[in-house]
C-alpha cells in the first residue's frame, strides 16, 4: 500500500462471504494496494493499530453498509480506513460472479517502522 512517509507500512487481508467471480479477489486486493494510505497525522503522533470493516458491495461495485468492526485506537487511521471503501466505487465483479452482492470484512493494520 502506498504511504505518505518511508517510515510506516501497512499491510492487510480480507474475507469474502459470497461469489463475486474468479478474479474479483485479486482486482480488490489490487484496487486497495493502489488507493490505501498511512495518515501523515497518523505517522506524525507515532499511531499504530489494527482497523477492521465490513460493507456490501454490488457488481458495479458500489459500496453499502460499511461499518468499522474493530477501531486501531486512532481516529486518524480508523478515518483514512473507512474513507477508502466509502468515498470510492471498488472494481465490478466479473462475468461469471454468480451473487449480485457480496460481503466483504478488511482488516489493515499499519505499523511504523523503527
Amino acid at each position: 500500500m502506498p504511504t505518505s512517509d518511508a517510515q510506516a507500512a501497512t499491510a492487510s487481508d480480507f474475507s469474502v462471504k459470497g461469489n463475486a467471480g474468479a478474479d474479483w479477489d485479486a482486482a480488490l486486493t489490487k484496487w486497495v494496494q493502489e488507493h490505501a494510505y498511512y495518515p501523515q497525522a497518523a505517522i506524525e503522533q507515532n499511531q499504530e493499530g489494527t482497523a477492521t470493516v465490513e460493507f456490501t458491495v454490488d457488481r458495479q461495485g458500489h459500496v453499502t453498509g460499511l461499518k468499522l468492526l474493530d477501531s486501531a485506537g486512532s481516529p486518524f487511521l480508523d478515518q483514512a480506513w473507512e474513507q477508502l471503501f466509502r468515498d470510492n466505487t471498488l472494481p465490478p465483479f466479473p462475468p461469471d460472479a454468480k451473487d449480485d452482492h457480496v460481503t466483504v470484512r478488511y482488516t489493515v493494520h499499519y505499523q511504523l517502522i523503527r
